[in-house]
């Protein structure tokens, strides 16, 4: 793969994807943000009308895992997705310094959020089946699968673009040179194999 969208090349595709998990990410933040918040205030409303109908006071049951058990996964998406965010912005500084290193955290969270997906969307299907509102729900959201891994699948390459290069520059010897005006101090030259200790040079000819 040496393009990206058939039109850039490696390193604009990477930062094009960055850019897009970072858009995507923050705003499955704000409108997860949003549900945690409903998710509090329907947790104590239920907890204290559990308690007044029940009868018990401060000393009594306690009652706050009533709503917050099923919250947990929400709570889990979201630290997902933020972790996703985070990421984002390392991998673009990543492709800025040509740091390959700083790309892996992002192609991981990228690969776990693409499965969870998939998972999401086999399991939805099979549980509620042909139903047309879930069906556009499923159809947007393999869109965005699909962008996943086109994303995820760039990103890889790019990362092994730069392992490449990393590989030719380690094979590049630094010798310096003599200080003069107008003239660099160094400069970098392939690395030449060695003549094996064995080589014996050819015989002259005799000078007449």
């Amino acid at each position: 793969m040496q393009k990206c969208c058939f039109c850039c090349n490696l390193r604009q595709g990477t930062i094009t994807s960055t850019i897009y998990s970072l858009i995507l990410s923050g705003i499955v933040l704000a409108y997860m943000a949003y549900v945690i918040y409903l998710v509090e205030i329907a947790k104590q409303t239920v907890n204290q009308a559990y308690r007044d109908l029940q009868g018990f006071g401060d000393g009594g049951m306690d009652t706050s895992m009533l709503v917050t058990l099923p919250a947990i996964p929400l709570y889990a998406f979201t630290g997902l997705y933020g972790l996703w965010f985070i990421f984002s912005i390392i991998a673009m500084v990543g492709v800025c310094t040509k740091v390959r290193g700083m790309l892996l955290p992002w192609v991981i969270v990228t690969a776990i959020i693409s499965a969870i997906e998939v998972a999401w969307i086999v399991l939805t299907f099979l549980k509620v089946g042909f139903v047309l509102v879930f069906f556009i729900i499923l159809g947007i959201m393999a869109i965005f699968l699909a962008l996943n891994i086109y994303a995820m699948v760039g990103v890889c390459f790019y990362f092994r673009e730069l392992g490449v290069s990393e590989e030719q520059a380690g094979g590049q010897q630094f010798i310096p040179l003599e200080h003069s005006a107008g003239q660099p101090q160094g400069m970098y030259y392939p690395q030449q194999a060695s003549a094996p200790p064995d080589y014996k040079e050819k015989d002259q000819p005799p000078n007449y």
